[in-house]
């Protein structure tokens, strides 16, 4: 018989719930949400995603989204902290190294004005000057200035912090309902090896095997040293019995009178590995406000989950998608109790229009004729969310301090 059962644990609960705004007040006028109603009394739990958007992407569609002032992405959050205590963590040489592209660039971008001064750029703009009677050689000058004009205006702000996330956190935001399971996989590499190899590991046992032998001495040494010797003959002895028995047999032989050679192997740290997270979702739309709330949260998250060709270059380069921070929330407050996600890329994102056979909602109104969210909108989609964590997780990341926003942790502690 059990000592206890479920029923018998408690929960200390407060007579009446203060129900708090789904998130904050920035994040509220550009949210999606699944169910409409999340954040009542009984859809207290859910989990919040905001959209971190490129740079460049916020550069090339202004006026498409909104800066969410004071909060920046979390990897960013966490480099600043850990750059207050003096310590990087990946692209930690980012400093040293966009100084050094930036002095680069600097100096060849002196070299053209330079040679406008010299002999060979008065050879230039006056050959060419003669030959097309205009100042083509002023034009290569400054063609060459203006390539590395714009390559410092591409590594300005390049530093430990925002190396390789180039992203700023918009006001667009989705909730979505808790999902059937949260799991937190963590990964760690590790690589065998064999310290000095076989050959030094064979010598130092030898070598043992010798000073044990002098050192007990006796009329009988010499002989005592060639069977405490034998296991380390024991290769070559294979092989000479090998040509009379086969090289099965003489296999078996090493094996029945010596066993295996010990590897003398260590396992040793390699690297960490990124964390993954899965998350499904199965929507059923209940009025055409929800199913024309379901179509958004979709078509957003594809979008940002998609590159953008960069508009300056005629689409040779891509701008890369947008990035993610995910945060789990119980009635308007981050919960604690679940381990907090670094900002992620949505490695992939699969939606199922069809879960249990295809089947639409036909709408009186729209009858015969298909509309967004009304008539031809299927009963269930599923959807399907990989994310990919951006940040290596450290001790860091796992001290009580930093596992809440830094605000309510003052507040906390203030208490």
């Amino acid at each position: 018989m059990a000592l206890f059962s479920l029923t018998d644990i408690k929960f200390k609960q407060d007579r009446s719930i203060r129900k708090l705004p789904l998130v904050e007040e920035k994040y509220r006028t550009n949210i999606l949400k699944y169910p409409i109603d999340i954040g009542d009394v009984d859809k207290g739990h859910y989990m919040v995603i905001h959209i971190n958007v490129q740079e460049k992407t916020m550069e090339q569609n202004k006026g498409l989204f909104t800066e969410a002032s004071g909060d920046v992405p979390k990897i960013q959050r966490n480099r600043q902290i850990l750059s207050q205590q003096g310590i990087t963590n990946i692209g930690g040489s980012a400093d040293l190294a966009s100084s050094l592209i930036r002095e680069g660039a600097k100096a060849l971008s002196g070299v053209t004005e330079k040679l406008s001064d010299n002999t060979v750029g008065n050879i230039v703009k006056n050959v060419y000057g003669k030959i097309k009677n205009n100042p083509i050689g002023n034009n290569i000058l400054e063609f060459g200035g203006g390539t590395f004009d714009r390559t410092l205006d591409e590594l300005k702000g390049v530093n430990t912090v925002n190396l390789a996330r180039k992203i700023k956190r918009t006001t667009e935001t989705i909730a979505l309902y808790m999902p059937d399971t949260l799991f937190f996989g963590q990964n760690q590499s590790y690589a065998s090896a064999s310290p000095g190899g076989e050959p030094l590991a064979i010598l130092n046992a030898a070598g043992s095997t010798i000073k044990e032998t002098i050192q007990s001495g006796g009329p009988n040494m010499f002989r005592q040293l060639g069977s405490n010797m034998a296991p380390f003959l024991s290769p070559y002895l294979k092989n000479v019995a090998g040509r009379f028995v086969g090289q099965n047999s003489a296999e078996i032989y090493a094996y029945t009178a010596f066993g295996v050679v010990n590897p003398q192997m260590e396992l040793l740290y390699s690297r960490p590995e990124f964390r993954s997270f899965s998350f499904d979702f199965a929507f059923y739309p209940r009025s055409e406000q929800e199913a024309l709330e379901i179509q958004r949260i979709i078509t957003s998250l594809q979008y940002h989950q998609v590159p953008e060709m960069d508009k300056g270059t005629a689409g040779y380069f891509l701008t890369p998608p947008s990035e993610f921070d995910i945060d789990f929330y119980y009635n308007g407050t981050i919960n604690p109790n679940i381990s907090n996600i670094s900002t992620c890329v949505l490695t992939s994102i699969n939606v199922n229009y069809a879960p249990g056979g295809f089947a639409s909602y036909e709408s009186p109104e729209t009858f015969g004729y298909p509309k967004l969210g009304s008539t031809g909108m299927p009963y269930a989609i599923t959807l399907q969310l990989n994310f990919q964590e951006t940040e290596i997780m450290t001790k860091f990341n796992y001290k009580e301090k930093y596992r809440m926003d830094p605000n309510q942790a003052n507040q906390e502690r203030d208490l």
